[in-house]
């Protein structure tokens, strides 16, 4: 009896670790896709976003909501490594995507609260910087 109760404790250890593995590469998964999604955010789609950051979640077999989705829009000074190296001759107008996602997974049938936090730079087209007329000795 002894050796059947030690099998069923090795077993369900076993399930769950299986189960926690394949929860984190389909978070790994998850996140990559939150943030091609936060890639493509704009001052007006935010309810688009979470719709998108919905069926996603849904794809991995996570459960979440809209209202468990924040997405921030905002511009920033944060420029790329190719724009800070053209910066001297060029402005930008530079803004920032944040998702915050909310979520749970199933292991062994109880629902494991996780939360992801997405952000990205949206970078954009540079402009000239205006030239000023150096003074006259």
């Amino acid at each position: 009896m002894k050796k059947w109760i030690v099998l069923a404790v090795v077993a369900l250890v076993i399930t769950a670790s299986v189960q926690f593995l394949i929860a984190s590469l389909r978070k790994h998964d998850f996140e990559s896709k939150v943030f091609e999604i936060a890639k493509t955010a704009r001052a007006d789609n935010h309810d688009e976003i979470k719709r998108r950051v919905v069926e996603e979640a849904s794809k991995i077999g996570a459960e979440t909501a809209a209202d468990k989705v924040t997405v921030q829009y905002a511009a920033t000074s944060d420029l790329s490594g190719t724009q800070r190296f053209v910066g001297k001759i060029m402005t930008f107008d530079n803004h920032r995507a944040t998702i915050t996602v909310e979520f749970s997974q199933p292991i062994l049938f109880i629902p494991i609260k996780k939360k992801s936090e997405i952000v990205t730079l949206i970078e954009s087209a540079g402009k000239q910087r205006e030239q000023r007329d150096l003074p006259e000795p």
